[in-house]
């Protein structure tokens, strides 16, 4: 009777060894398995870095957990103007840990005319003597009195600006004129007093007039001779 309970005894000593040993190996499993959900949300706990240079040169830091550039810049309360255009696509997805490097960079309404053509555009904020050399206006010919005329605040900025070429067109005009003919009286002691007669008939002349005719953006202006 003693031998059976010691046997007993020994099976449940065993029996609790073997689920003591089994439950030691169960949680280090689980703890494995749920290790990589807890990384994944603590990712989501990672900003992303921004490093922002305004129109005005000045350099803005921050991090943010917004999910897109342009959200981030509302949310950072920076003002990006209607005309304005970003280095990076404004919807472009931040992700957690990464920085960005983004510049605003400022566009102003200009109207550029030609020939009496005027056209509006977004340009970049440039001093006046280069939006100029951009638009190639300086490459027109100016030799027969065309010119650029400049309606601008601030040499420094175009912001506003209205830059116009004016066309000179010279047309040269050959006009025919009468020349009517004079009359010159003699008298003739043969004729009776109160008699006249024409000796010669008169011939209406011609002659030629050369006028340079000016026009600007295809309007007359003036005519010289």
């Amino acid at each position: 009777m003693k031998y059976k309970i010691n046997v007993a005894l020994t099976r449940k000593i065993l029996r609790g060894s073997y689920l003591l040993i089994l439950a030691l190996l169960i949680v280090p499993a689980v703890l494995v398995l749920n290790e990589q959900p807890t990384l994944l949300t603590n990712s989501k706990l990672i900003p992303a870095q921004l490093i922002v240079r305004t129109p005005d040169d000045q350099t803005l830091e921050f991090t943010t957990f917004e999910p897109t550039v342009i959200e981030a810049l509302d949310a950072a309360q920076i003002s990006v103007g209607e005309k304005d255009t970003l280095s990076l696509p404004d919807n472009l997805p931040l992700s957690a840990g990464n920085s960005y490097q983004i510049e605003i960079i400022k566009r102003n309404n200009v109207t550029l005319s030609y020939a009496g053509l005027a056209v509006e555009a977004a340009a970049p904020d440039l001093p006046i003597a280069e939006l100029i050399s951009r638009s190639g206006f300086d490459l027109l010919n100016m030799e027969d009195g065309s010119r650029i005329e400049q309606q601008v605040a601030d040499s420094e900025s175009n912001a506003g600006a209205v830059i116009s070429y004016v066309d000179v067109e010279h047309k040269t005009e050959k006009v025919l004129e009468e020349i009517p003919f004079s009359t010159v009286t003699v008298n003739d002691p043969e004729m009776y007093i109160g008699e006249s007669k024409v000796r010669t008939e008169g011939i209406v002349g011609q002659r030629a007039l050369i006028y340079d005719d000016i026009y600007e953006n295809g309007i007359f202006l003036s005519r010289t001779q």
